[in-house]
């Protein structure tokens, strides 16, 4: 179902862009549509929103491998196509090339657009998108399975967590903030490439900077008045549990907890 929601999705993309002979290019004459057509259109979200659900649902799956215990998550491991280092490492290694590969393949259309024929910048805009997604869901599949370990405990540390939930949040300003600032021009689409660079940076910034105040002064205070109580109790019942145990227990207990 998910794979045949995302197919679905990739379909709609490529009509839409090959209907209109969109190009791969930045500001090619075609592309006069492209804000009413194409960027921030639900229905060219549709397949990033499958392989999302598709990414949640490996996760849930080894979570709970996880849960039942080492013997079951052995037991999955075994039985997915990552189950050794030999073929974990070369996916992540060759993901990443992949990655690199659909961030410069388009460089030549930026050079020149109608280099581009309508069929083969429609295809590239509707399946760039896919597999990027893919990529990254392998290399997060990859670290689910406690693959390169190393890699998976410098991205566990609490930093990540802090400047994930401010990319987030600057992902959904962003599209609000750069359409108010363009809308406000006389003539949004007629700009040079250095215009385009710099209202690019300042957009990005003012994002970044609206996200942090709404995370800081709105999302951030409701968070700890909603589980703020529930944490505490949850932390006075634990300490009553581990007082009940023999002094020697509760100490030990007490300086694992620490560590």
């Amino acid at each position: 179902m998910i794979f045949t929601l995302a197919t679905v999705g990739s379909l709609i993309s490529y009509f839409i862009l090959y209907d209109n002979n969109m190009s791969v290019g930045l500001f090619a004459p075609q592309d006069i549509n492209i804000f009413a057509l194409w960027l921030n259109k639900s229905y060219t979200k549709v397949t990033a929103v499958a392989l999302g659900l598709f990414l949640a649902r490996l996760y849930l799956d080894v979570r709970e491998a996880k849960v039942q215990g080492k013997e079951s998550f052995e037991r999955y491991k075994k039985a997915s196509v990552c189950r050794s280092s030999w073929v974990a490492i070369p996916a992540t290694l060759i993901c990443y090339g992949v990655l690199g590969a659909v961030g410069y393949a388009p460089r030549s259309a930026n050079k020149d657009p109608p280099s581009w024929s309508r069929q083969k910048s429609a295809v590239f805009i509707t399946l760039s998108r896919p597999t990027f997604l893919l990529c990254l869901i392998c290399i997060f599949y990859v670290l689910f399975l406690n693959h390169c370990k190393p890699c998976k405990t410098f991205l566990a540390r609490r930093f990540w967590a802090v400047l994930a939930r401010l990319a987030y949040g600057t992902y959904l300003i962003f599209p609000v903030f750069s359409g108010q600032f363009a809308s406000s021009m006389g003539s949004p689409l007629y700009l040079t490439y250095n215009e385009m660079f710099y209202q690019m940076i300042f957009s990005i910034l003012g994002s970044v900077v609206a996200a942090a105040v709404i995370y800081l002064f709105w999302e951030r205070p409701i968070v700890h008045l909603i589980y703020g109580h529930n944490y505490e109790a949850d932390s006075e019942q634990a300490e009553r549990r581990r007082a009940s145990r023999h002094p020697k227990d509760y100490l030990r207990q007490y300086d694992e907890d620490d560590q």
